[in-house]
Formats: structure tokens, sequence, C-alpha cells
């Protein structure tokens, strides 16, 4: 199979062939062995109005986040302390099963895990300088 032509040929006409091949030689069908990940790229400040952002992209998944800050009052019953409001969106550009329009179940329940994730985190960082 090294041949260019003979490769994309297996994997056209015989893709059963094809990937037994790939599989008896240790090697995945895009030609990577079974231990080499794909290449991963990042690019940041991609969202001009954001505070920060970054885009990763590994083979042909891509990953936007970015974050912006905003101040408000703390709630009256915890005066010295501030709030995190995470927000996780999912649209038609991510996946064809997510529509336009109020955020699905499955972005609710990230935005929540985020959300616990970062409190714990920050509960950790304080907790350690004291």
């Amino acid at each position: 199979m090294n041949n260019p032509f003979e490769v994309e040929q297996l994997k056209r006409l015989q893709p059963s062939q094809f990937i037994k091949t790939c599989l008896a030689n240790k090697l995945r069908t895009d030609g990577r062995t079974l231990h080499q990940s794909r290449p991963i790229h990042s690019h940041s400040d991609v969202i001009s109005s954001a505070h920060a952002s970054t885009i990763v992209s590994i083979g042909n998944t891509s990953v936007l986040c970015a974050i912006k800050f905003e101040t408000a009052q703390p709630e009256s019953a915890k005066p010295n302390q501030g709030f995190l409001v995470p927000n996780v969106e999912l649209g038609p550009m991510c996946c064809p099963k997510y529509k336009p329009g109020p955020p699905p179940d499955q972005a609710q329940i990230l935005a929540t895990k985020l959300k616990d994730i970062l409190i714990s985190y920050f509960y950790f960082l304080s907790s350690s300088y004291n």
C-alpha cells in the first residue's frame, strides 16, 4: 500500500478490505500509526469583542471558546463574593441537530457542569493561599 493511487482505489472500491489492510499494518485509515494523534492547531484572539478567545482544531473538529467579563453588584447575602454565570452555546454551526432559539438541554447541563468546575477551581485557589 505504498502507491497513493492504489490506496485510493482500495479505499473506494473495497472499503472493508482497505480497513483490514490498515489494521494488519497497524495504521489508521488516514495513514497515521495507531498511537499517532491528529495535529492540534490553535489561534488566539479570534473574536475582537471578547476579552479572550481561541479556536482549537483537531482534524476536522473545531471548538471556539470566548470569554467576556462584566461587573455587577454582589448579592446582598454575600457582599464580599462575586458570582459566575457561564454560558454554553450549541448552535447549528456545531451540529445540525441544534436549531436557533432557546438553548438546548445539553447546553444548560454543560453550563452547569462548567460552573461547578470553575467554582471548585477558584475555591481551591483561594484556600491554598490561606
